[in-house]
Protein backbone atom coordinates (compact mmCIF):
# COMPACT_ATOMS: atom_id res chain seq x y z
CA UNK A 1 0.00 0.00 0.00
CA UNK A 2 2.82 2.37 0.88
CA UNK A 3 4.09 2.09 -3.02
CA UNK A 4 0.91 2.52 -5.19
CA UNK A 5 2.10 4.57 -7.06
CA UNK A 6 5.29 5.96 -6.89
CA UNK A 7 6.62 5.80 -10.23
CA UNK A 8 4.85 7.34 -13.46
CA UNK A 9 7.19 7.45 -15.94
CA UNK A 10 8.16 4.17 -16.02
CA UNK A 11 4.80 2.29 -15.79
CA UNK A 12 5.24 -1.59 -16.36
CA UNK A 13 5.71 -3.33 -13.35
CA UNK A 14 5.31 -0.28 -10.94
CA UNK A 15 1.46 -0.18 -11.65
CA UNK A 16 1.05 -3.93 -10.68
CA UNK A 17 1.25 -2.85 -6.54
CA UNK A 18 -2.30 -0.92 -8.07
CA UNK A 19 -3.84 -4.07 -9.87
CA UNK A 20 -4.41 -5.89 -6.19
CA UNK A 21 -7.01 -3.52 -3.76
CA UNK A 22 -6.16 -4.13 -0.30
CA UNK A 23 -8.59 -2.57 2.46
CA UNK A 24 -7.59 -2.39 5.82
CA UNK A 25 -10.92 -0.93 8.32
CA UNK A 26 -11.03 -0.18 12.01
CA UNK A 27 -13.73 0.60 14.72
CA UNK A 28 -12.65 3.73 16.33
CA UNK A 29 -11.34 3.16 19.49
CA UNK A 30 -10.81 -0.32 18.90
CA UNK A 31 -7.45 -1.64 18.55
CA UNK A 32 -8.06 -5.00 16.33
CA UNK A 33 -8.48 -4.38 12.61
CA UNK A 34 -9.25 -6.67 9.76
CA UNK A 35 -7.67 -6.86 6.17
CA UNK A 36 -9.29 -7.88 2.83
CA UNK A 37 -8.26 -7.89 -0.50
CA UNK A 38 -10.61 -8.13 -4.40
CA UNK A 39 -10.91 -11.77 -4.42
CA UNK A 40 -10.14 -12.38 -8.45
CA UNK A 41 -10.86 -16.15 -8.29
CA UNK A 42 -13.28 -16.34 -5.71
CA UNK A 43 -17.33 -16.03 -6.52
CA UNK A 44 -18.38 -13.47 -8.81
CA UNK A 45 -14.47 -11.48 -8.57
CA UNK A 46 -15.41 -9.35 -5.89
CA UNK A 47 -14.19 -6.10 -4.95
CA UNK A 48 -12.92 -5.35 -1.62
CA UNK A 49 -15.09 -2.45 -0.85
CA UNK A 50 -17.98 -5.47 -1.46
CA UNK A 51 -16.47 -7.94 1.00
CA UNK A 52 -16.07 -5.12 3.15
CA UNK A 53 -19.37 -4.63 3.19
CA UNK A 54 -20.51 -8.39 3.70
CA UNK A 55 -17.79 -8.41 6.68
CA UNK A 56 -18.67 -5.83 8.67
CA UNK A 57 -22.45 -6.55 8.27
CA UNK A 58 -21.27 -10.11 9.35
CA UNK A 59 -19.33 -8.67 12.45
CA UNK A 60 -21.25 -6.40 13.87
CA UNK A 61 -24.82 -7.24 13.77
CA UNK A 62 -25.60 -4.13 12.02
CA UNK A 63 -29.46 -5.74 11.31
CA UNK A 64 -29.92 -5.26 15.09
CA UNK A 65 -28.66 -1.42 14.82
CA UNK A 66 -30.99 -0.92 11.93
CA UNK A 67 -34.11 -2.39 13.62
CA UNK A 68 -33.84 -0.27 16.84
CA UNK A 69 -32.83 2.88 14.56
CA UNK A 70 -36.19 1.97 12.51
CA UNK A 71 -38.17 1.85 16.36
CA UNK A 72 -37.03 4.85 17.15
CA UNK A 73 -38.05 6.26 14.46
CA UNK A 74 -41.34 5.39 14.61
CA UNK A 75 -41.35 6.30 18.10
CA UNK A 76 -40.42 9.85 17.18
CA UNK A 77 -36.71 9.17 19.03
CA UNK A 78 -34.54 9.80 15.92
CA UNK A 79 -30.91 8.20 16.72
CA UNK A 80 -29.92 11.26 18.71
CA UNK A 81 -29.23 8.41 21.62
CA UNK A 82 -28.43 5.52 19.82
CA UNK A 83 -24.12 5.55 19.68
CA UNK A 84 -22.68 5.82 16.23
CA UNK A 85 -20.40 3.60 14.51
CA UNK A 86 -17.19 5.25 13.02
CA UNK A 87 -15.55 2.93 11.01
CA UNK A 88 -12.09 3.95 9.14
CA UNK A 89 -11.38 2.54 6.19
CA UNK A 90 -7.47 2.34 4.78
CA UNK A 91 -7.60 1.90 0.88
CA UNK A 92 -4.63 1.90 -1.39
CA UNK A 93 -7.42 2.03 -4.74
CA UNK A 94 -10.21 4.19 -4.60
CA UNK A 95 -13.60 2.53 -5.57
CA UNK A 96 -14.88 1.98 -8.69
CA UNK A 97 -18.50 3.48 -9.74
CA UNK A 98 -20.27 0.34 -8.83
CA UNK A 99 -18.38 0.35 -4.95
CA UNK A 100 -19.60 3.82 -4.35
CA UNK A 101 -23.45 3.08 -5.43
CA UNK A 102 -23.09 0.09 -3.20
CA UNK A 103 -21.39 1.91 -0.10
CA UNK A 104 -24.29 5.13 -0.63
CA UNK A 105 -26.68 2.04 -0.68
CA UNK A 106 -25.10 0.03 3.09
CA UNK A 107 -24.77 3.63 4.65
CA UNK A 108 -28.16 4.50 3.59
CA UNK A 109 -29.46 1.00 4.95
CA UNK A 110 -27.39 1.66 7.86
CA UNK A 111 -27.90 5.15 9.14
CA UNK A 112 -26.03 4.73 12.86
CA UNK A 113 -22.59 4.11 10.95
CA UNK A 114 -20.02 6.59 9.53
CA UNK A 115 -17.00 5.79 7.00
CA UNK A 116 -13.61 7.52 6.75
CA UNK A 117 -11.46 5.84 3.76
CA UNK A 118 -8.36 6.95 3.20
CA UNK A 119 -6.48 6.52 -0.52
CA UNK A 120 -3.38 6.23 -2.12
CA UNK A 121 -4.37 5.97 -5.17
CA UNK A 122 -7.66 7.02 -7.71
CA UNK A 123 -8.57 3.71 -9.22
CA UNK A 124 -9.70 3.81 -12.98
CA UNK A 125 -9.59 7.97 -13.25
CA UNK A 126 -8.03 10.58 -15.41
CA UNK A 127 -6.14 11.99 -12.29
CA UNK A 128 -5.61 16.05 -13.07
CA UNK A 129 -2.20 15.87 -11.85
CA UNK A 130 -1.27 13.41 -14.39
CA UNK A 131 -2.65 15.59 -17.24
CA UNK A 132 1.18 15.74 -19.10
CA UNK A 133 2.13 12.06 -17.92
CA UNK A 134 1.44 9.28 -21.64
CA UNK A 135 -1.08 7.15 -19.58
CA UNK A 136 -3.60 9.61 -18.70
CA UNK A 137 -5.42 8.75 -21.30
CA UNK A 138 -5.01 5.02 -21.08
CA UNK A 139 -8.45 5.21 -18.95
CA UNK A 140 -11.28 5.11 -20.95
CA UNK A 141 -13.24 8.60 -20.66
CA UNK A 142 -16.25 6.98 -19.98
CA UNK A 143 -14.89 4.51 -17.35
CA UNK A 144 -13.42 7.86 -16.02
CA UNK A 145 -16.48 9.59 -16.04
CA UNK A 146 -18.27 7.14 -13.96
CA UNK A 147 -15.60 6.36 -11.53
CA UNK A 148 -15.17 10.03 -10.62
CA UNK A 149 -19.18 10.97 -10.77
CA UNK A 150 -19.55 7.87 -8.33
CA UNK A 151 -16.77 9.28 -6.12
CA UNK A 152 -17.99 12.32 -6.00
CA UNK A 153 -21.22 11.00 -4.74
CA UNK A 154 -19.53 9.16 -2.09
CA UNK A 155 -17.53 12.13 -1.04
CA UNK A 156 -20.99 14.15 -1.05
CA UNK A 157 -22.32 11.89 1.56
CA UNK A 158 -23.13 13.44 4.88
CA UNK A 159 -21.86 10.12 6.70
CA UNK A 160 -18.61 9.82 4.47
CA UNK A 161 -15.41 11.06 4.02
CA UNK A 162 -12.38 10.42 1.28
CA UNK A 163 -8.85 12.18 2.01
CA UNK A 164 -5.75 11.01 1.02
CA UNK A 165 -3.19 9.83 3.28
CA UNK A 166 -0.93 12.31 5.09
CA UNK A 167 2.70 11.44 7.05
CA UNK A 168 0.78 11.60 10.34
CA UNK A 169 -1.87 9.08 9.32
CA UNK A 170 0.69 6.70 7.76
CA UNK A 171 2.00 6.73 11.56
CA UNK A 172 -1.32 6.15 12.78
CA UNK A 173 -2.04 3.31 10.53
CA UNK A 174 1.45 1.53 11.03
CA UNK A 175 0.91 2.00 14.73
CA UNK A 176 -2.38 -0.10 14.14
CA UNK A 177 -1.18 -2.54 11.82
CA UNK A 178 1.30 -3.90 14.46
CA UNK A 179 4.33 -4.02 11.95
CA UNK A 180 7.78 -3.61 13.93
CA UNK A 181 9.23 -0.41 15.26
CA UNK A 182 12.11 -0.78 12.64
CA UNK A 183 9.72 -1.32 9.76
CA UNK A 184 7.69 1.66 10.98
CA UNK A 185 10.72 4.00 11.34
CA UNK A 186 12.30 3.22 8.21
CA UNK A 187 9.14 3.51 6.13
CA UNK A 188 8.33 7.32 7.74
CA UNK A 189 11.95 8.15 7.60
CA UNK A 190 11.66 8.05 3.77
CA UNK A 191 8.24 9.70 3.46
CA UNK A 192 10.11 12.81 2.07
CA UNK A 193 12.64 11.25 -0.48
CA UNK A 194 12.45 9.73 -3.66
CA UNK A 195 13.53 6.08 -3.71
CA UNK A 196 15.58 4.18 -6.61
CA UNK A 197 13.02 3.80 -9.20
CA UNK A 198 10.25 5.72 -8.55
CA UNK A 199 9.59 9.68 -9.83
CA UNK A 200 8.36 11.02 -7.02
CA UNK A 201 8.06 10.75 -2.93
CA UNK A 202 5.32 8.97 -0.60
CA UNK A 203 4.22 12.92 0.32
CA UNK A 204 4.53 13.69 -3.53
CA UNK A 205 1.78 11.36 -4.15
CA UNK A 206 -0.20 12.30 -0.91
CA UNK A 207 -0.53 15.64 -1.85
CA UNK A 208 -1.28 15.02 -5.78
CA UNK A 209 -3.91 12.57 -4.33
CA UNK A 210 -5.25 15.37 -1.77
CA UNK A 211 -5.22 18.01 -4.81
CA UNK A 212 -7.17 15.49 -6.77
CA UNK A 213 -9.84 14.69 -4.39
CA UNK A 214 -10.54 18.65 -3.96
CA UNK A 215 -11.08 18.69 -7.98
CA UNK A 216 -13.44 15.96 -8.21
CA UNK A 217 -15.05 17.41 -5.33
CA UNK A 218 -15.42 20.74 -6.16
CA UNK A 219 -16.16 20.43 -9.76
CA UNK A 220 -18.99 18.66 -12.21
CA UNK A 221 -22.75 17.60 -11.31
CA UNK A 222 -23.37 17.98 -7.71
CA UNK A 223 -25.46 15.47 -6.42
CA UNK A 224 -26.08 15.98 -2.37
CA UNK A 225 -26.98 12.39 -0.35
CA UNK A 226 -28.86 12.27 1.95
CA UNK A 227 -28.62 11.17 6.04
Amino acid sequence: MYETVLNHKYPKGKWEKAKTTYLVWNIDGKEDYTIIQNDRKGDGNKHAEILFIEKIGEELNLKNMREMSMNNSKKGKGTGGQKRLCITVYINNSPCSDCTKKLIAFLKENKLVRVKFYVTNLYNIRRKSCKKEHHYDKVKKEIHDDNVQGLKDLMLHDRCEIKAFTEDVWEEFLDLVTVSKKCKKQLLKKYDKIMKGNDRSRNDEDENIKKDLDHIKTNGKKKKEKK
